[in-house]
């Protein structure tokens, strides 16, 4: 595959569907290459073009061969991989941060940022709250206070938690009841 591997490898940090678009505002390679790259990749049949109005999006044939691709990166090269979609999506995608804050939350968390990937999932919780998906708040919440273990600062950690938990009350009772 030549280059089109790395470009496989960002594009598995993304997901399983992926949008073209992304994937080159976060990649290091040249647009053209990128382009290439995709070409490749859909002769080669491990991804699948799906047109759309706005721009190309693209799934891999199987999930197996997307885990395979994401598993075969070094750890460290895997983390910058994830702070660069990170930040490619606060730059270019704000609509999309707005949206889905999680996502954002998500790629932090994997870049080891973990102070920013709990300030997107702490948006994150307040969204599904306002949503009122009780259990969904719950379990973001879950995930975003593992991320705030994280934290080196202990009073920094410690006034997030708080708040994180404070967010949770509300839907955990809701969910559960008030003896939770």
């Amino acid at each position: 595959l030549g280059g089109a591997k790395e470009t496989a490898q960002l594009a598995a940090t993304i997901g399983r569907e992926f949008d073209q678009q992304l994937l080159q505002s976060a990649s290091l390679r040249d647009r053209d290459d990128v382009e290439r790259d995709l070409e490749c990749l859909v002769n080669e049949e491990l991804i699948y073009r799906q047109r759309r109005v706005a721009a190309n999006r693209y799934i891999f044939r199987h999930a197996l061969i997307r885990d395979v691709a994401y598993d075969s990166v070094l750890i460290q090269r895997r983390q910058q991989f994830h702070r660069l979609l990170a930040t490619a999506l606060e730059t270019d995608f704000p609509d999309a941060v707005s949206e889905s804050p999680s996502e954002v939350a998500y790629h932090y968390a994997h870049a080891g940022d973990y102070s920013t990937a709990v300030h997107y999932g702490t948006k994150a919780v307040e969204k599904t709250l306002e949503r009122s998906a009780n259990e969904e708040t719950v379990a973001t919440c879950n995930q975003v206070l593992r991320w705030n273990d994280g934290i080196e600062n202990k009073q920094t950690r410690g006034q997030q938690a708080l708040r994180l938990n404070n967010l949770m009350f509300p839907a955990l009772m809701a969910v559960k009841g008030f003896g939770a």
